[in-house]
């Protein structure tokens, strides 16, 4: 097995920013995989619609005219699904505080 070889900081490597907290890099990364967890659980009619939106920056006109549907079932189905996540999250959230 081969040996790893320690990195050694020195002057010459980027500096950290002097506000940057770690802690809250950690919670906003861990936040992040959890949101990520949550919307691959949404289901397939409110999932598709939303990553549509806020992935890939689809319209509505574009988004129902992809999955065949009209613009005011694309934007409920968004609805929806911001909805959802956001009631997930906050369960998460109340948990995790107790």
């Amino acid at each position: 097995m081969a040996k790893q070889k320690k990195y050694v900081f020195d002057e010459n490597d980027a500096a950290m920013p002097s506000d940057f907290d770690l802690d809250n890099a950690v919670a906003a990364n861990d936040a992040a995989e959890r949101l990520t967890a949550h919307i691959a659980d949404l289901p397939d009619e409110l999932k598709t619609p939303f990553l549509l939106k806020y992935a890939y920056e689809y319209s509505l006109r574009e988004i129902a005219k992809t999955l065949k549907i009209s613009e005011n079932n694309a934007a409920v189905r968004i609805h929806r699904a911001k909805k959802r996540l956001a009631s997930i999250l906050r369960e998460g959230r109340d948990e995790n505080e107790i």
